[in-house]
């Protein structure tokens, strides 16, 4: 180590906020149109809800949540939205890169809904009945000659825990 150069660290560049352009509203930022129906989710047959997924054994919850479980504390889901339910009471909206004046408090495909369930869904204490499940409306694809458009950009909603 004898004959390496000596450490150093660069300063951190001075930025001028007031230079800075002002925030616009969160939106697309080109014209965005559905090219298929949103997913329909459901569970399997016989599912055993009180059986904890082998996945969440190295979390060690009950060990985590001796320390805390996160009451009031703020998270931003960055996803494809989250839909209102009864086990997340705490939604609040944020923005929407995929609908123009959206506030993210809707999901097509479903995995924001569900990564936001992981955070902080209520436990379900059996007395508050879950909505029913609703039939589907529509055919899972949209028919038409035109190709899909890209991916868009993720909604934006804050649960708060």
């Amino acid at each position: 180590m004898g004959g390496c150069p000596p450490a150093a660290a660069v300063p951190p560049p001075q930025i001028d906020v007031a230079a800075l352009p002002p925030d616009g509203a969160p939106g697309p930022d080109q014209p965005m149109r559905q090219g298929v129906y949103c997913t329909r989710v459901g569970t399997l047959p016989g599912t055993d809800y009180r059986v904890q997924p082998h996945f969440l054994d190295m979390l060690d919850l009950g060990e985590a949540w001796r320390f805390g479980r996160g009451a009031g504390v703020k998270v931003a889901v960055i996803d494809t939205g989250v839909s209102p339910h009864p086990r997340l009471p705490n939604l609040v909206g944020g923005g929407d890169y995929v609908v123009a004046g959206g506030d993210g408090l809707s999901d097509c495909d479903a995995h924001g809904t569900i990564v936001a369930s992981l955070i902080a869904a209520a436990p379900a204490d059996g007395a508050t009945p879950l909505p029913p499940a609703r039939a589907p409306r529509r055919p899972d694809t949209v028919p038409t000659s035109e190709a899909p458009p890209p991916p868009p950009p993720p909604q934006t909603v804050t649960v708060v825990v």
